[in-house]
């Protein structure tokens, strides 16, 4: 006995096309293209409006998944992100605006390696989450500045476009959009030889993250071809310090006048040092941040910092991922979003003695 015809959930049959055929008497490869909106110059606007119309009544919507099998395109994008900071939802925004914009869908996932979510799965399970479910792309925050061609193969091997953001990936072959760094700190570091600072701290990461690694290159660098300026560096092991690790560079003799964080997260814990100690800022000591980060204008005094534009960093990748799906003209390999200097409260001239 033949099987019935599979049901909507509320019991209905889904409409099809050959019944839209037959209610508006033309053929059913002709309601493929007018509902498609291809070749409608091969028919008449009354038909066209006939056609449509009829769809709409039935409430027609197109089959993706059949659609999709057809041309071997998802319409689907993966977007491998954590969600854990404002950073990244800004950069999830800028690549989700324009994925819809052009009629794409991002899958958003995140592994277990931030330090929110405990629970989920690696890196690598995701990947292969995205890939099992035919993406056309993949937009990837790498957990690993170490990660290779091999480590990546399962996107590579398929030839399946790769974008990674925020975290550049020296041994992998693969597009990277972010932030230039170096270009950020540079202001920095200007802004405060301009108000007159003749001995500037770095306090950073000791991480090989590609963005510590560039901010703090970018401060040596700056201090070599600055003699006048007396040097200090204060590095540690995590992204997000505690006040104890901000204390030894204000407890230092000299203490330097002003201090230049790798992120606004180290700059609050100066913040808190400061207070603790008894050093008022920016009278005794300016502070300047990186990111841009809502606890910077939160801070008193508001903290003066860099704004990466994370959501044009967002926009730049989904346009670079776009562009390599649609094999377009090669593109730079790297595209650097320039980020701008925010000065605010924390940095003022040294105080003279």
């Amino acid at each position: 006995m033949p099987s019935k015809p599979k049901t909507a959930s509320n019991g209905t049959r889904p409409p099809t096309l050959n019944q839209i055929a037959l209610r508006a008497g033309v053929s059913l490869s002709a309601v493929s293209r007018i509902m498609a909106g291809k070749m409608l110059q091969n028919f008449s606007e009354a038909t066209i409006q006939r056609v449509r119309a009829i769809a709409g009544e039935c409430r027609y919507r197109p089959n993706l998944l059949v659609q999709g099998m057809q041309t071997g395109l998802s319409g689907m994008l993966g977007v491998l992100i954590p969600t854990e900071s404002d950073f990244y939802s800004r950069i999830i925004a800028g690549i989700h605006d324009v994925l819809i914009e052009n009629n794409r869908v991002p899958i958003l996932l995140w592994s277990a390696h931030d330090s929110l979510h405990k629970i989920g799965r690696s890196e690598l399970e995701q990947i292969h989450a995205l890939v099992d479910r035919r993406v056309e792309g993949i937009i990837l925050k790498p957990v690993f500045d170490a990660a290779s061609n091999e480590y990546l193969h399962e996107i590579l091997d398929r030839k399946i476009p790769l974008v990674v953001v925020d975290r550049e990936l020296p041994k992998a072959n693969c597009c990277y959009v972010g932030s230039d760094d170096e270009v950020g700190m540079r202001a920095v570091l200007d802004h405060l030889a301009e108000m007159g600072h003749r001995s500037i701290a770095y306090f950073g990461p000791t991480t090989l993250v590609s963005t510590g690694m560039h901010r703090l290159h970018r401060f040596q660098t700056w201090m070599s071809e600055h003699p006048e300026v007396r040097p200090r560096e204060q590095l540690v092991e995590s992204w997000i310090p505690n006040l104890e690790e901000a204390l030894p560079l204000l407890e230092r003799k000299p203490r330097p006048t002003a201090i230049a964080t790798a992120n606004d997260h180290f700059a609050k814990a100066v913040y808190m040092a400061a207070a603790l100690k008894g050093i008022r800022i920016p009278d005794d000591l300016s502070v300047a941040g990186y990111g841009n980060l809502p606890l910077g204008e939160m801070l008193t005094p508001s903290l003066t910092t860099v704004d990466q534009h994370p959501y044009d960093i967002g926009q730049g990748a989904a346009r670079r991922i776009l562009a390599l799906i649609g094999n377009q003209a090669e593109q730079a390999r790297k595209i650097l979003i320039q980020p701008d200097l925010i000065v605010r409260e924390s940095t003022a001239p040294p105080r003279k003695n």
